[in-house]
């Protein structure tokens, strides 16, 4: 999991102390960001358009239970 100080302009790596899960964050542009999000259960997709304050879940992934 990643974590934002700066109000999104920067952000770091944080332990994820979910068992099961992982996740990678890619900002193409300020406002522009996408986060992959990997689990057991319900792995997906998300996206923002105002720098990480909100987030929408864009596609859901075949989890491995599927």
């Amino acid at each position: 999991m990643r974590s934002s100080i700066g109000i999104g302009s920067t952000w770091k790596n944080i332990d994820l102390k979910a068992p099961g899960y992982s996740s990678r964050i890619s900002f193409p542009s300020a406002q522009t960001g996408r986060l992959v999000v990997t689990s057991d259960n319900e792995p997906a997709v998300y996206q923002t358009t105002d720098g990480g304050t909100s987030w929408v879940q864009k596609m859901l992934l075949p989890s491995e239970r599927d």
